[in-house]
């Protein structure tokens, strides 16, 4: 992507100063540059405040371009890891790629930008009119970008002008790559929603067992249901394969009625200390990243409990839900159904699909796992409840 400023300006230099175009004596633009006589090449140019090296073209569709991006074509991301526009640089993991286009982020380098993303303080900080696109084979030498393009096509209206004048404005407040709703669908609304609805949920159950939250934030030590010692918690993690050195997102225990969110896979996740409890997980995975979701419930029941597993799917209108049940039904201890499910809306929340997932149940001697492993999903709610009698 290649910008072109405003306003003409001729050059002003004198004898005394030295070269202009150089870090001693930065040119303003490209379009100073060309006017000065200068041809295509790598200049030190100064918009404001600071200074940075630029490749400018001198005579595409009448010169004064400078070279503010590139976004190369990285199709298998299981083996490269430098699509740096929609997945993160911040080793962190704390931001989502597709911010790049909107944010003062520089990466790549002008030697290798044929090859691998850049984008160049020009991006930001250089006031254009014009932009104009280009089409070149990777790893094509710079230089040799212009005569080796097979698609080249640029504005000639100054457009630019009434967008904020630089790609980054363009993004950020014209065209956003963000989504409005960055954790879809609204976890907190159901949540009220269900917490209303909870006297009439039990009511529906008639000897329901309404269990000990205790005094733990993240554990529930219900004596009658899991013992004296450990009780049950609830952990999440992500694990995407596309971000830098692949990327996780953990949450060991999930913290009751506190939210939890993940911008890797925009995923947020919430819980009500109602009755039954609930818990959800809205995954967005708007950069359709591929990789594994995890929902582990660990808890402490006998051995002698007898054990059955029950699965069952529920239509209404445009929603589909999915749920499987683990369900412990003690001699000492109250029963108890630990209930995964999952809620998918193709028309209104534009879910991707019937996720892919597996199920693991294990059962030792005196504790025991109900996971689930996501591997495919987007716009879709994931949820968690426990019912006891």
């Amino acid at each position: 992507m290649w910008i072109r400023e405003c306003v003409t300006k001729k050059a002003q230099q004198t004898t005394a100063k030295p070269p202009l175009g150089t870090f001693p004596n930065p040119a303003r633009s490209c379009v100073e540059l060309r006017d000065a006589g200068f041809k295509d090449g790598i200049y030190v140019i100064q918009p404001s405040l600071k200074s940075f090296k630029a490749h400018c073209d001198m005579e595409a569709a009448g010169g004064g371009w400078i070279l503010a991006a590139t976004i190369n074509d990285n199709l298998n991301i299981r083996e490269t890891y430098d699509d740096l526009w929609f997945l993160t640089t911040n080793t962190n993991q704390t931001s989502l790629g597709y911010q790049n286009w909107m944010n003062t982020n520089t990466f790549g380098s002008l030697e290798t930008c044929t090859s691998s993303d850049f984008k160049s303080q020009a991006y930001y900080e250089y006031q254009g009119k014009d932009i104009m696109l280009r089409h070149v084979p990777n790893q094509t030498p710079l230089n040799f970008s212009r005569e080796q393009s097979f698609l080249q096509y640029q504005t000639a209206n100054g457009f630019m002008e009434n967008y904020g004048g630089n790609l980054q404005k363009i993004y950020n407040h014209h065209y956003p790559l963000k989504p409005a709703n960055a954790f879809y669908p609204d976890v907190n609304s159901i949540l009220d929603r269900l917490a209303a609805k909870s006297t009439e949920i039990t009511n529906l159950i008639s000897d329901f067992y309404f269990y000990d939250y205790g005094s733990s934030s993240n554990r529930l030590h219900d004596s009658n249901l899991f013992g004296q010692n450990y009780g049950m918690e609830i952990s999440f993690y992500t694990f995407q394969y596309c971000y830098f050195k692949y990327g996780s997102c953990r949450t060991r225990p999930l913290t009751y009625g506190l939210d939890h969110k993940c911008d890797l896979g925009n995923i947020m996740l919430s819980s009500r200390k109602i009755y039954p409890f609930v818990a959800l997980f809205a995954v967005g995975n708007f950069d359709q990243c591929p990789g594994s979701i995890r929902i582990d419930v660990d808890g402490r029941r006998p051995v002698s409990d007898s054990n059955v597993l029950y699965k069952g799917n529920h239509t209404l209108n445009s929603f589909f839900l999915h749920y499987e049940a683990g369900c412990k039904y003690g001699t000492t201890n109250a029963s108890l159904c630990d209930v995964l499910f999952y809620a998918i809306n193709v028309k209104d929340w534009k879910s991707s699909g019937i996720p892919e997932i597996r199920l693991s149940n294990y059962q030792y001697s005196t504790y025991y796992y109900f996971d689930w492993e996501i591997y495919t999903a987007s716009n879709t709610l994931f949820g968690y409840t426990l019912i006891s009698r």
